[in-house]
């Protein structure tokens, strides 16, 4: 609990590399424990550190990272906000969308 009150302080902060690092601790030690619905949270969160940072490959591979998760355990909000995180990262970052008719 201690590394996510740090982390999203850190977010908060606008310190996102900080809470990027953080955050992928987190989401290593819930692995270990099985607690696969808050890790895929916090990979999500990964993800939005990376797209606060321009980073859209790192984003792309925790948003990813997420999605597989979610479909793997049946966690299906999980990958809901893992595919909003990709589709956000696809039209925002890489400007890959069609003209709306």
């Amino acid at each position: 609990q201690l590394i996510s009150a740090f982390a999203w302080a850190n977010f908060d902060q606008g310190h996102y590399e900080k809470a990027s690092r953080l955050f992928q601790k987190r989401v290593q030690l819930l692995g270990k424990m099985e607690r696969y619905s808050e890790q895929g949270k916090d990979m999500c969160k990964v993800g939005d550190c990376f797209v606060r940072l321009n980073d859209a490959k790192g984003a792309d591979t925790w948003y990813q990272h997420a999605r597989k998760l979610g479909d793997q355990h049946g966690l299906y909000s999980a990958e809901c906000a893992a595919c909003l995180g990709l589709g956000r990262v696809a039209m925002y970052m890489h400007k890959e969308f069609e003209d709306a008719e």
